[in-house]
């Protein structure tokens, strides 16, 4: 049994209301094997046009890692602003055969 370091992560997005703006962000996360918990998402206030995007992440990557992904969301056009804190990390116990852990 191996034991692998979750990274958590806190995103929160101010982007241009758009067609496909949620599928080009997953497909960035998706890219660099980011898991989302959670997400978030308001109207920003005073304007339509905008909206406000909150993510819990999980990741195997560190804080330089998730770096690089923030740096690429930074460069959507869809996307006015970025902001990302780490909010905790959590070891998993993983295993070869996950079915050996489970009783039926």
């Amino acid at each position: 049994m191996t034991n692998i370091e979750y990274h958590y992560y806190w995103l929160h997005l101010y982007v241009q209301n758009g067609v496909g703006v949620m599928a080009r962000i997953n497909v960035i996360l998706r890219k660099f094997g980011v898991n989302i918990q959670s997400i978030d998402v308001s109207v920003a206030e005073g304007t339509s046009a905008f909206s406000n995007i909150v993510f819990d992440l999980e990741s195997t990557r560190d804080e330089h890692g998730i770096g690089i992904v923030m740096r690429k969301l930074e460069r959507l056009i869809p996307v006015v602003k970025v902001e990302w804190k780490k909010v905790a990390d959590k070891a998993k116990k993983t295993s070869r055969s996950a079915a050996k852990e489970f009783e039926f």
